[in-house]
């Protein structure tokens, strides 16, 4: 029983060592564990009080990863209501709309236009935008340039688009080294000032 305590705090070690991998690493094992980050650290916290009353050594072992994790919890919680006058940014991974598995594409751009709407953003970055067919193309341009009033936009159909209520002044755009990714910059014209907005592609796991 009293190795019991520690076989968990070393297993809780592992995991916790196993995560913070996620930045050095290229395996994506690192990277879906770290998804579970918040829960492992609740997990610290829930088993803090019954492991100490067992052995406070394992107790004691654990407060470094609960401090941890306290220091993190802003990154995890938080929110903000929209202000009036206020310039509201979306981003959204369109994932082509799953046309790269031949799905219902038309009806799913039609069924996040009502969710664009309620958000009435003033400029959207857009990640995995575009399909192979213009018609598709076409139609999810109209619901955003048209319907949503983004008439300005960024695309070099690389996927990876942005459009804007405001007029865009300049843009770049780049691909990530030895990655089919890539991110974009555009300078937005605002009524009282001029915005750098950028749009990162990351890779999933790295």
């Amino acid at each position: 029983m009293a190795r019991s305590p520690f076989t968990l705090v070393w297993l809780i070690y592992l995991w916790g060592l196993l995560q913070s991998l996620a930045g050095f690493s290229g395996h994506w094992l690192p990277g879906l564990v770290s998804i579970a980050a918040p829960l492992f650290f609740l997990a610290i916290a829930i088993l803090l009080v019954p492991l100490g009353r067992i052995d406070r050594r394992a107790g004691w072992a654990l407060l470094p990863w609960l401090a941890v994790g306290w220091l993190q919890l802003p990154r995890w919680l938080g929110g903000h209501s929209q202000q009036p006058g206020k310039f509201r940014v979306v981003s959204m991974n369109c994932n082509y709309f799953e046309a790269d598995i031949q799905g219902p594409v038309a009806r799913n751009q039609d069924a996040v236009k009502p969710q664009l709407l309620a958000l009435h953003p003033d400029l959207m970055c857009l990640q995995d935008y575009s399909t192979d067919s213009g018609e598709y193309n076409s139609r999810i341009d109209r619901i955003l340039q048209v319907e949503l009033g983004l008439s300005y936009r960024f695309d070099q159909n690389q996927g990876t688009a942005v459009f804007s209520r405001y007029p865009i002044l300049a843009y770049h755009q780049e691909k990530f080294v030895d990655s089919h990714n890539l991110f974009c910059w555009v300078d937005v014209q605002l009524p009282e000032a001029i915005v750098r907005v950028f749009n990162v592609h990351l890779e999933s796991y790295w």
